[in-house]
C-alpha cells in the first residue's frame, strides 16, 4: 500500500527516503488503512447511488472473545446483484437488541443512505434479531419504516435438519454413535490402523480421515456420514483389529456391536441420500447473486425430491443396498439392542393398542419402513413450517409477476407507493412473453425492463431482486476476519482489523482503487489533519 502511495506522491516519497522507519510506524499504517477503507466505502456508495438496498447483519465472537457486529448491503448495480461488506464494530459492551441496532446504525451512518430505499433486513433466527416487538428488526423499522425482516434461507434449512435430528430418537442415537466413532479415531495410533485398512481395501484411492462435524453448521454432518458410508468396510476391519488391544477393547467392541446391525446401515444409507440433496441445496443458496424466486425454487425442488424419495421404490432400493452390505459382512442382527417389554395394565386395553412401538426396536423390514416414513414425514413437515409462503410478504408479489398475474395492487406496491397503470402491466407482459422463455426469473425480467418505458414495473422488480435471501456474505466476512485476527495478532485494534478485513474481502474494489490516485488524496488529507 505504501509503495502505491509513493508512486503518486513525490513529497511523501521524499519523506519516506529520509525517514524510512518512521513512515512505516503503526500509527502511519493505521492512517493509510483507514484512508483506504474510507475510499472503498466511498466506491460502494457510488455504486449504490439511489438504488434500493437490503441490510444484512450478524454477530460473532472473534479469537479474543470480542463480539463483532458486521453489516453488508445487498443492491443491484449494472444488472448484477452485489453484496458488499461495509464494516463491523466491537459490540461486546452491549449485546442487547438496542445495542446491536445502534452498532448497525453506526456502521451505516457513513453511507448516508435513504431510509425509504431500504427493502428488507436479512438476519438469522435468533430472538434478539428477529423479535417482533423488541428485536433488532423491530427497532430498525423505526428508522427504515418500509423494510421487512427475512430469515436467512440457509439458516432455515440448517434448522430443519437440526430439529428433525434432535426430535427423532433413532437419529439422536445414530448421530451420537457417529460422533463417538469420529472421536475414537482421533488418536494417531487408531487412525493409522484405519488408514492401513484403507490401503488394503481401497487400493489406489486416496486415504481419508473421519471429519468432525461443526455444531453450528449442522450440514457438516453430511461429510461425516458420507465418509462413514465410503469407509464402512475399512472401519469394521480396523475395529476388529483394535479389539485385540486391552486398553480400548471395550470401546472397540461397543462401536463394532452398534455398527454391525441392519438398522445402522439402513439409516446410514438413507441419510446419505437426504444430506447429499440438502448439501447441494445449501451450496446453491450460498450464492450472493441468488434472487428470491431462485431460492424458493430450490427449496421447493428439495421438497419435491424428498417426496420422491419417500416412495416405496426408493425404500426398497435403499433396503436392497443395506441387505447387500449386511450379507457381505455377515451381519444378521436387525438392531443393536433388544426390545424392552413394557406391560400395559388390562384396564387400558380399550384405549391403547398394546402393540404400539414404544422403543422402535427393529426386527423386520416393516420396522425399517416405519423409520423411513417417520423421517421423511418429519422433514417435509418441518420444511413446510419453516418455509411457509404466508410468512414472506415478497413471495406473493414475486409469484404474481413471474406468472404475469395481477401484481399492480399488492401489499408491496402499497408499502413503497408504486402505482402501476394497467396499460403498463399489459404492455410489459406482452413484451416479456415475446422476449423471454415461458418461465423467466426475476433477473431475466429486470434485464429486459427498460426503466424509461416501464418505470413503475422496473422499480418493483428492483425491490424484489434485492430482497434479502441469505446472510452468507456476512459469514464470509467473518471468515476473512478470523484469517487476519490470528493468535499472533491478538492485540490488533478493532479499527485496524476492520480496515484490513474490508480491503481483503472486497478485492475487486481494492484492485480498482489501485488504478486511481483517489486513495492518495484521502491519505494526504488525513495526514494534514493529523
Amino acid at each position: 500500500m505504501h509503495k502505491f502511495i509513493l508512486k503518486y506522491s513525490p513529497d511523501i516519497a521524499k519523506a519516506y527516503r529520509n525517514a524510512k522507519y518512521k513512515i512505516l510506524s503503526p500509527k502511519i499504517q493505521n492512517d493509510i488503512l483507514q484512508a483506504a477503507a474510507i475510499a472503498l466505502v466511498h466506491e460502494i456508495k457510488i455504486e449504490l447511488m439511489d438504488s434500493y438496498y437490503s441490510i444484512l447483519a450478524d454477530e460473532t465472537r472473534d479469537s479474543c472473545s470480542n463480539e463483532l457486529v458486521a453489516v453488508c448491503l445487498r443492491y443491484l448495480h449494472k444488472g448484477d446483484i452485489h453484496e458488499r461488506a461495509v464494516g463491523f464494530v466491537d459490540g461486546s459492551s452491549d449485546l442487547s437488541a438496542e445495542g446491536i441496532s445502534n452498532s448497525i446504525l453506526l456502521i451505516l451512518e457513513q453511507l448516508e443512505l435513504d431510509p425509504d430505499k431500504c427493502v428488507g433486513f436479512g438476519f438469522d433466527g435468533a430472538s434478539v434479531m428477529s423479535g417482533n416487538r423488541g428485536g433488532v428488526q423491530a427497532i430498525l423499522r423505526r428508522t427504515y419504516t418500509r423494510a421487512s425482516y427475512v430469515h436467512c434461507h440457509s439458516h432455515r434449512l440448517n434448522l430443519v435438519l437440526q430439529h428433525v435430528a434432535t426430535k427423532d430418537e433413532d437419529l439422536k442415537v445414530f448421530f451420537s454413535l457417529t460422533n463417538n466413532l469420529v472421536t475414537f479415531y482421533r488418536y494417531p495410533k487408531r487412525n493409522a490402523i484405519l488408514k492401513r485398512a484403507q490401503k488394503r481395501l481401497r487400493l489406489g484411492k486416496q486415504l481419508v480421515s473421519l471429519p468432525r462435524p461443526i455444531d453450528i453448521r449442522w450440514l457438516s454432518n453430511a461429510l461425516t456420514v458420507e465418509r462413514i458410508a465410503i469407509l464402512f468396510p475399512s472401519i469394521i476391519e480396523a475395529l476388529e483389529e483394535l479389539e485385540a488391544i486391552p486398553d480400548i477393547q471395550i470401546q472397540a467392541q461397543s462401536l463394532l456391536h452398534h455398527l454391525r446391525s441392519k438398522k445402522f446401515i439402513f439409516i446410514l444409507n438413507t441419510l446419505s441420500k437426504i444430506l447429499d440433496a440438502a448439501k447441494c441445496c445449501t451450496k446453491t443458496l450460498q450464492s450472493h447473486s441468488l434472487a428470491l424466486d431462485n431460492a424458493v425454487g430450490f427449496i421447493n425442488g428439495l421438497r419435491d425430491l424428498l417426496i420422491m424419495y419417500r416412495s416405496e421404490e426408493y425404500f426398497f432400493e435403499v433396503f436392497k443396498l443395506t441387505d447387500e452390505i449386511a450379507f457381505k459382512f455377515e451381519i444378521t442382527a436387525w438392531d443393536s439392542r433388544t426390545e424392552r417389554v413394557r406391560h400395559v395394565p388390562q384396564r387400558f386395553d380399550d384405549y391403547f393398542d398394546c402393540n404400539i412401538r414404544y422403543t422402535k426396536t427393529v426386527r423386520s423390514v416393516e420396522d425399517l419402513k416405519i423409520i423411513w416414513h417417520d423421517l421423511y414425514d418429519n422433514l417435509l413437515g418441518e420444511i413446510d413450517r419453516r418455509f411457509s409462503e404466508d410468512s414472506m410478504s415478497f413471495f406473493h408479489c414475486t409469484h404474481n409477476i413471474l406468472n404475469r398475474n395481477n401484481y399492480c395492487e399488492s401489499e408491496l406496491t402499497q408499502r413503497f407507493n408504486i402505482i402501476i397503470p394497467e396499460s403498463e402491466a399489459i404492455m410489459f407482459n406482452a413484451f416479456s412473453q415475446r422476449s423471454l422463455v415461458e418461465t423467466p426469473t426475476l433477473l431475466d425480467l429486470t434485464s429486459i425492463c427498460d426503466p424509461n418505458i416501464f418505470d413503475n414495473i422496473s422499480t418493483l422488480l428492483n425491490i424484489l431482486v434485492v430482497c434479502p435471501v441469505t446472510t452468507v456474505c456476512v459469514e464470509r466476512l467473518f471468515s476473512t476476519v478470523n484469517l487476519i485476527h490470528s493468535s499472533h495478532r491478538a492485540s490488533m485494534l478493532t479499527t485496524r482489523l476492520c480496515n484490513l478485513s474490508l480491503l481483503s474481502f472486497e478485492t475487486d474494489i481494492t484492485k480498482k482503487l489501485q488504478e486511481t490516485p483517489l486513495i492518495v488524496e484521502k491519505v494526504m488529507r488525513k495526514m494534514v489533519k493529523k
